[in-house]
């Protein structure tokens, strides 16, 4: 393995912790609505729903921004940033890709569903804003919640 691969598994090793500490209170699932008539609504509906998981398969850390983060960032009440998240290296870590809408096709909707402390199940809905790269070890991910879901 290449150094920054070997950098990236004691990184990600690391941020078990959390979890294995039981502080950890939130759980994370990939949700992709697609509806057969090939656009939103038409046809029937199909839910795949995949847990995010890191080391220890344990779900990124979830923490919702603070009033003043909100502000300054002209976001909603409510915004989450789920990470840090360990990109792919030999062994481990999440594609950053996997959170992208270009990914999906025509009739295709992509949601982060967040069920724990905060939103006990079924959980609550939200969709990726951005992808703040710029570390060699992690990425993060801005989501807004859904109103209504």
């Amino acid at each position: 393995m290449a150094f920054i691969d070997d950098m990236r598994a004691i990184a990600s090793n690391a941020r078990a912790i959390r979890g294995q500490m039981g502080i950890q209170t939130h759980r994370v699932w990939l949700v992709r609505k697609t509806w057969s008539g090939g656009e939103v609504g038409i046809g029937t509906e199909t839910v795949t729903e995949t847990e995010i998981l890191e080391a220890d398969n344990r779900s990124p850390n979830c923490k919702w921004l603070k009033p003043e983060e909100i502000a300054i960032g002209g976001l909603p009440k409510g915004t989450l940033q789920f990470g840090p998240i360990t990109p792919p290296y030999p062994g481990g870590g999440t594609d950053p890709a996997l959170f992208s809408n270009a990914t999906l096709p025509n009739g295709a909707t992509l949601y982060l569903k967040v069920v724990g402390e905060r939103h006990p199940a079924p959980g609550a809905l939200y969709v990726v804003d951005q992808i703040i790269n710029g570390k060699a070890f992690s990425y993060s991910v801005i989501a807004l919640p859904v109103a209504g879901a």
